[in-house]
């Protein structure tokens, strides 16, 4: 008889729960809700994203646009202050028409120094919002300014606001975290009952290694469980209060986001439709002040009028001009927003 006895052996088992009263399905249901909505929140991130770099971008170049408008008058300007000048020297000018100009011509190159130091400041906005260090980008970003505004699509077809409800990432998120309350409810339902459990075991066991796995040494087994929950049932319907409350929460969520979104799109129309008429208007008042200001330098060359009225026609010019520029920066931003609140732009 030998000394030594081996033995090997190797098992496993599993256990399936048998889903009688579907909180399996349920729960699947909610993970599968939860990771979509996850997925909806991520482009809903990347639509803010987009809207926010271009924001910043049409920012900046309406910035640059005034301050090549505000370059072109302040040469504008001192060159009628080298022309006051001389004629303050041949004694046909006072010295306060001097001194109006040079006011006037001191207040705009002041304007252009806030405004050079604002584009700076949205050079590095727009660095940060693309993860760049301050500067990287400045050399590209700091020049140039064509293609400041461009007209919008004609029409705008924003589509139906059934549309909106499949566009918008924040509704589809909102509708897919409801969909996960209502599914919670399920799960913490079948908590109530019993849980029915099979456990398949399979083992095989054998004097030698080589031959372990052969059909003579397999022992196998099956064994059912029930459980049925007795002493936790005040927790589990605690339980289903909350996920029916978590539900109710999401569903006014829902609601109020559809709600937000209807009045996104709206606004953002409104906002258009009326920058528009804005825009129309202040281009006809530069039109007009332009040719005021020529109006009144002639009658000033021949002695009609005093300077006072070059001067308020230069101002009235200037401001003109930068509402204008401004405006059509806001026609863009508007669009921005409507581009937002369609969920990332619209259809032909």
């Amino acid at each position: 008889m030998p000394n030594q006895l081996n033995l090997y052996s190797v098992g496993f088992d599993a256990t399936w729960e048998i889903d009688l009263f579907g909180g399996v399905r349920r729960s699947i249901e909610e993970a599968r809700a939860n990771r979509e909505a996850a997925e909806w929140a991520r482009r809903d991130a990347e639509v803010t994203l987009t809207a926010e770099v271009a924001s910043d971008y049409f920012n900046l170049r309406e910035t640059q646009t005034r301050i090549a408008v505000g370059q072109a008058e302040l040469a504008r300007q001192q060159s009628i202050g080298a022309l006051v000048s001389a004629q303050r020297q041949a004694g046909f000018v006072t010295r306060f028409e001097v001194n109006q100009q040079t006011g006037v011509t001191a207040t705009s190159a002041a304007q252009l120094r806030e405004l050079e130091g604002q584009q700076r400041a949205q050079i590095h906005a727009i660095e940060i919002l693309l993860g760049e260090p301050p500067e990287t980008l400045e050399p590209e970003l700091a020049s140039g300014v064509a293609g400041l505004t461009s007209p919008p699509p004609p029409g705008l077809p924003v589509g139906l606001p059934s549309e909106l409800l499949e566009r918008r990432p924040d509704l589809r998120e909102a509708e897919r975290r409801l969909a996960a309350a209502n599914a919670e409810i399920g799960v913490q339902t079948a908590n109530l009952y019993p849980k029915l459990d099979l456990i398949p075991l399979a083992s095989f066991a054998g004097m030698s290694l080589p031959g372990l796995f052969s059909s003579e040494n397999l022992t196998a087994a099956a064994i059912s469980s029930l459980s049925e929950p007795v002493f936790n049932a005040g927790k589990t319907r605690a339980a289903i209060g909350q996920a029916r409350e978590r539900a109710q929460q999401a569903t006014l969520a829902y609601r109020t986001a559809v709600l937000g979104a209807f009045r996104d799109v709206e606004d953002a129309l409104a906002r258009i439709r009326s920058e528009q008429a804005r825009t129309a208007q202040l281009a006809g008042a530069v039109d007009a002040d332009a040719n005021s200001l020529a109006i009144a330098q002639d009658q000033y060359q021949v002695g009609l009028v005093t300077y006072a009225n070059i001067y308020n026609a230069e101002n009235a010019l200037l401001n003109a001009r930068d509402q204008l520029v401004q405006s059509n920066g806001q026609e863009t931003q508007n669009l921005i927003s409507l581009y937002k609140a369609l969920g990332g732009g619209w259809r032909d």
